[in-house]
């Protein structure tokens, strides 16, 4: 999350793991900022931090949100925040993100060896795409979930599903069936939401409005080319180099995060194909 650095992130990210999963098994209620509550082995059995999963690592997170809130800061509130939006979410398919009859089968990953296997599978999927086009598609950029919530133990091998395709049929039937969901995290402004992407029947379309003029032209490195709907529904693209021997890097620019990101590769690709 912008900026709280690697660690910082990890804790936020954590935490809100740790939430979830409390609300889950406590009837819909906040965790307190209570360190007994943090290291509670009834959670650790459905919490999967991977490597980072130990009991040093609960009580850090505990009191990173401490910290925090004794100096007046909202990671604390931001962590209930996400947590009771994603306990309240529509999947996308006329029911809850997370069912009810479901909650004592749901354990809730980050950095964990399920969730990496999921990756690892897609960058072996993937190698299919760097043979074809020449492209390296990473896999944050194909599923930027920072945590994953699940009712299963492990995910399909490779010979299970042999392609990127059949992955993505496979996560869209767990993700109707409310089984396996890739979640991913922002710091909350004022008015939280929480959205549903790359469903089937889903078109999102963003109409080109303006190229914004740098402004030192001459020795800029990059511009910004804003789309979307006038006045209400907009997204920057920053399209810049690092260097007069290097490829351009797109990437679109959020209040809190920046969003996802193209080498040149993938954009001249998607620009020979829909322009």
């Amino acid at each position: 999350m912008a900026g709280l650095g690697a660690v910082g992130t990890r804790y936020a990210e954590s935490a809100v793991c740790i939430a979830l999963a409390y609300k889950v098994t406590h009837r819909g209620e906040d965790i307190p900022l209570d360190e007994a509550a943090f290291k509670s082995e009834k959670l650790d059995l459905i919490v999967d931090l991977g490597p980072n999963d130990t009991p040093q690592e609960l009580i850090a997170i505990y009191k990173f949100l401490q910290t925090d809130f004794n100096k007046g800061g909202n990671w604390y509130q931001t962590t209930l925040d996400t947590a009771q939006k994603l306990y309240t979410a529509n999947s996308g398919y006329g029911g809850k993100l997370l069912r009810s009859s479901k909650y004592k089968e749901y354990n809730f990953h980050r950095n964990s060896a399920f969730m990496n296997s999921i990756y690892e599978l897609f960058k072996e999927n993937s190698q299919s795409i760097k043979r074809t086009l020449g492209l390296t598609i990473g896999g944050d950029k194909w599923n930027p979930g920072d945590i994953w919530i699940s009712t299963q133990k492990e995910f399909p091998v490779g010979k299970d599903l042999p392609s990127i395709k059949k992955m993505n049929d496979r996560l869209l039937k767990r993700w109707k069936d409310a089984d396996i969901m890739g979640i991913s995290l922002k710091k909350l402004g004022k008015n939280p939401t929480f959205s549903v992407y790359n469903l089937p029947d889903q078109k999102h379309w963003f109409p080109f409005i303006k190229i914004e003029s740098p402004k030192s032209p001459l020795s800029s490195k990059d511009m910004y080319i804003t789309a979307g709907k006038e006045g209400t529904d907009t997204i920057s693209i920053q399209i810049r180099t690092f260097g007069k021997n290097s490829n351009i890097e797109c990437e679109i620019k959020g209040t809190s995060a920046a969003g996802g990101k193209a080498g040149f590769g993938i954009t001249k690709t998607l620009l020979r194909k829909f322009i």
